[in-house]
């Protein structure tokens, strides 16, 4: 990343130049929460979507099929990075009932159903209640409202 462009740091004159990448293996999110350029990692159903074509526009980081025996009952779930742009975006696509998907950064938590997002924190349970009273308003079984993060 360079912070430069994203941070807006600045060398000093008379001072060294810093190097403008930063590579840290194993991360997955921008750490430039000075500019809200936040990416939240989670994951997305393709079957959860109204037009499939949306994921093309996701950071992919790897792809899932479920073990289901009938290639009709399979899903394909997409482990995405995503800004919080994209995720009101998403927001207009889910499929409007039984479906949503969360995404997090650090302890930060977004929960996003067909045109609503809850922001909640990861672990502050009570943060979840409105997420999941909404969920099961939605025909979402308890079960699946529990927002596994990794």
């Amino acid at each position: 990343m360079s912070f430069r462009k994203n941070c807006g740091f600045e060398s000093r004159p008379g001072h060294q130049k810093l190097q403008h990448t930063l590579v840290i293996p194993g991360l997955t999110r921008n750490l430039c929460k000075k500019k809200k350029m936040n990416k939240y990692t989670g994951t997305i159903v393709e079957e959860s979507l109204d037009d499939n074509r949306l994921i093309n526009e996701f950071n992919i980081l790897n792809t899932r099929i479920s073990g289901a025996e009938n290639p009709a009952d399979r899903w394909h779930l997409y482990k995405v990075d995503a800004t919080k742009e994209q995720l009101e975006e998403l927001s207009k696509h889910i499929k409007p009932q039984k479906w949503y998907a969360h995404f997090w950064c650090d302890d930060e938590m977004i929960v996003v159903f067909r045109d609503k997002m809850f922001d909640q924190k990861v672990n502050d349970k009570n943060t979840w209640e409105p997420a999941i009273r909404y969920g099961l308003s939605h025909g979402i079984p308890i079960k699946q409202l529990d927002f596994v993060v990794e």
